[in-house]
């Protein structure tokens, strides 16, 4: 959807800016003048290669961690909304300034401050929304920013584990390929002349080994224009989050040993915490549901929750959806149950969500213990082979100047 960055003037006289999301000039005006705003002037900020060139609507995970606790604390000890904001002002970087200044404007205009923080959409998600909604129907906006704190610390750390997973087996293998191909550019030709020289019989792994160095070293160019084209084509689907590709690349990764199961594992206590979450600070379960479509970043993990949705609607419950897909394991549909049967599916759903997050942990631990092995054999296989190819030539002209 297009943004605009919009100039207007709201119901006090008072000239504003801002930037706001829609389809069109007339509905941006439109929905400006719903919230008492009326349209200046609007012009659309343009993207290149799926980045916004829009300014200060981007902050840090933490920044946003210390702003949530921040702001609950001050809540929690009387200050007003307004004042709690401006005191958070002062001290803010300049990204978060200028939305905290943008978000001061609105709730002064009279706008729920919900709607004042949805104006950035980067910034604060559905789910932020969407308790924030409910901390102002209950009075409870210290406490909905408290949780919601703690919420985004432990799906931080969460974060940090995934990454911690993935980067230690990505950096032994990019190490390994780095390694071999040093030894097959620079020493591999050198020793080859020698062979040349004594007309020595390869084997068949140093003639495979010399195959693979002379094409490193006489066609370089294809193997760095294959890196580059991967490179390029790992940003495009970064950066633009095609569905078709991003639909594959989540099968795929579920679908993979050991590392599928461990992403599987997050899946299920992402989802858990948050619904529990959610649950216990009085959002309902329908609206629950429908804000972690919004918030889940996995294509199979929104099918299911899809799948959810539509069972309740009919009035079959959780459960009976969850029991019929081998994605959600037999304990997890058992808790559920029981907490359906009994009325306490908010706090079932906590039950569950801590014992994932524990799965999670050993999860983590069997899965790096596991690896650790096989990424060590993988390397000293790798470099072994090499070597191999390298020096067994040597030991045979070696053995033929002994033999005379």
């Amino acid at each position: 959807m297009p943004r605009y960055k919009y100039k207007a003037r709201n119901q006090d006289g008072m000239v504003v800016t801002g930037i706001a999301e829609a389809d069109n000039p007339e509905l941006l005006k439109a929905g400006l003048r719903e919230r008492g705003i009326w349209l200046i002037r609007a012009t659309e900020q343009r993207n290149i290669w799926g980045l916004s060139l829009t300014p200060n609507d981007r902050i840090s995970h933490m920044e946003l961690v210390l702003f949530t606790k921040e702001m609950g604390v001050m809540l929690d000890a009387g200050l007003s909304l307004l004042a709690a904001l401006s005191s958070l002002q002062e001290t803010a970087s300049q990204s978060l300034k200028a939305v905290l200044t943008r978000i001061m404007e609105e709730v002064r205009a009279g706008q729920p401050y919900s709607k004042a923080l949805a104006l950035f959409p980067r910034i604060f998600s559905p789910f932020y929304l969407g308790m924030m909604e409910v901390g102002e129907a209950g009075g409870l906006l210290g406490q909905m920013h408290t949780k919601l704190a703690s919420h985004l610390e432990e799906e931080l750390d969460l974060k940090n584990k995934v990454i911690a997973a993935s980067i230690y087996p990505a950096m032994v293998f990019a190490a390994t390929f780095i390694g071999v191909c040093i030894m097959l550019i620079f020493a591999f030709p050198r020793i080859a002349s020698v062979y040349k020289k004594n007309n020595a019989t390869l084997p068949l792994l140093t003639q495979l080994m010399l195959g693979i160095s002379s094409f490193l070293t006489k066609q370089w160019y294809i193997p760095v224009a294959f890196i580059a084209l991967l490179l390029i084509l790992f940003l495009v689907v970064k950066i633009h989050r095609r569905p078709k590709v991003k639909d594959l690349l989540d099968r795929i990764t579920l679908g993979l040993p050991l590392y599928g199961r461990f992403i599987h594992h997050v899946m299920l206590a992402r989802l858990t915490y948050n619904l529990s979450l959610l649950l216990n600070s009085g959002v309902p379960l329908l609206q629950s549901l429908d804000i972690l479509m919004d918030i889940l970043d996995n294509v199979v993990v929104k099918e299911h929750v899809a799948g959810i949705i539509s069972s309740v609607r009919k009035g079959l419950g959780i459960s009976n959806y969850l029991k019929q897909n081998p994605f959600f394991p037999p304990l997890l549909v058992s808790m559920i149950r029981t907490g359906e049967e009994s009325g306490s599916l908010a706090e079932m759903m906590k039950k569950a969500s801590d014992f994932y997050e524990k799965d999670v942990e050993a999860a983590l631990h069997r899965f790096t213990t596991l690896l650790e092995p096989f990424l060590i054999l993988f390397a000293a296989g790798s470099v072994f082979l090499v070597l191999l190819a390298f020096y067994l030539p040597m030991f045979k002209m070696i053995q033929v100047v002994s033999g005379h």
